[in-house]
């Protein structure tokens, strides 16, 4: 079975405890260089920025 359907059967199977799932990207280094390393750092700098200023925003309505 494919993943994602595997994934879908076990949550709705209840003689199933738990489940893992792996994936083929590291994800860490997709935050650090971007996908497929692309960009050069200042592009990256400036990505991370960008979703810092959205979380501070998407913040700062929740708690109003």
């Amino acid at each position: 079975m494919g993943g994602g359907i595997s994934l879908n059967a076990a949550a709705n199977d209840p003689r199933i405890k738990a489940t893992a799932a792996i994936t083929m990207y590291d994800m860490p280094r997709v935050g650090a260089w971007g996908y497929f390393d692309k960009g050069t750092a200042d592009e990256r700098y400036q990505n991370k920025k960008q979703i810092a200023e959205q979380r501070t925003k998407i913040r700062y309505w929740q708690i109003c």
